[in-house]
């Protein structure tokens, strides 16, 4: 087998085992089901416009995040990163979205219907935490200035508040809500889960 023909196999070895999503079910948060629209009024997807383009609307859905103000979302700062191939070892880096690259839409469950309640904004700037390292993944977290502030009389659209404040004791339930995925493979589901 010549080198470059080494090469192709390496590239299509690591591609499979990037796509590979070794039999799980991984349409929803382990342990969760269908979220309801009163539980998730916070909840915004990410979308990455180049794919919203090609694809259609909701399937350039990126990451989730959580509305804590009219004009901030909290997120995962992984989220602001996207992964850019190469043909040179290890045939990938991570490099920061552009702003243009990336929009935020919230009010609506179904994550590839628009409703009337459906609000997308563009982003104005964001913020990764100083100490965050893709390596190891500590402090992953980022805020998102929106380009226009959220309308607060929609009814599907609520920031969580009070986070600074409240205190939540060791050992209370909590739930939690995404559109989630943990492989490429199979397609996210179209509303959070819970």
């Amino acid at each position: 087998m010549s080198f470059n023909s080494q090469y192709i196999v390496v590239i299509v070895l690591f591609l499979s085992a990037f796509n590979s999503s070794e039999g799980k079910d991984l349409t929803k948060i382990y342990g969760g089901g269908p979220a309801l629209q009163n539980e998730t009024l916070h909840q915004i997807s990410i979308r990455i416009i180049e794919n919203e383009e090609a694809d259609g609307f909701g399937e350039g859905h990126n990451c989730g995040g959580t509305l804590i103000s009219p004009l901030i979302v909290l997120t995962a700062a992984h989220c602001m990163y996207k992964r850019v191939f190469s043909l040179i070892p290890p045939f990938y880096k991570f490099e920061e979205y552009e702003l243009d690259e990336l929009y935020i839409v919230m009010g609506t469950l179904n994550r590839t219907e628009r409703t009337n309640n459906t609000i997308v904004r563009a982003t104005a700037a964001w913020k990764i935490h100083e100490n965050y390292d893709r390596e190891d993944m500590p402090f992953d977290i980022a805020l998102i200035k929106l380009n226009e502030s959220v309308p607060l009389d929609i009814p599907t659209i609520r920031p969580l508040t009070n986070l600074a404040s409240t205190r939540v004791a060791a050992g209370t339930n909590c739930k939690v809500s995404g559109w989630e995925h943990i492989s490429r493979t199979p397609s996210i589901s179209r509303r959070p889960n819970c």
